[in-house]
């Protein structure tokens, strides 16, 4: 994944509804969930839910499959093990430094 793939995601994910849909994807089972379940879920119109799964599965966080007259939604678990990739290979580092610097913060404020 470049940067420009991962800078699409993120944009992407930074919208409300979308990180609203996408978190609730990341919990269902991996039979998905269909359309109006997720409308109804992140308590949004049904023609918005669909413009924002739109541009999820355009970026390819989410996969929409047709079953019969529903349009079930997943997670792109691909999409998913090529974030963890890149934020290993790019921030592994900086984040185990910030966790270690955060837990030596929390214990001078207890002090």
């Amino acid at each position: 994944m470049n940067d420009s793939v991962f800078a699409d995601l993120l944009k992407a994910l930074a919208q409300e509804t979308r990180l609203k849909i996408f978190k609730l994807l990341t919990q269902a089972s991996d039979d998905g969930l269909p359309a109006g379940v997720i409308a109804a879920s992140v308590d949004t119109l049904p023609t918005l839910t669909s413009f924002h799964l739109k541009e999820l599965t355009r970026v390819g966080l989410v996969t929409k499959q047709i079953s019969g007259r529903n349009s079930i939604y997943r997670t792109n678990m691909r999409t998913m093990a090529r974030i963890e990739a890149y934020v290993s290979s790019h921030f592994a580092y900086s984040i185990a430094s910030c966790s270690a610097r955060a837990s030596r913060l929390e214990k001078e404020e207890i002090k």
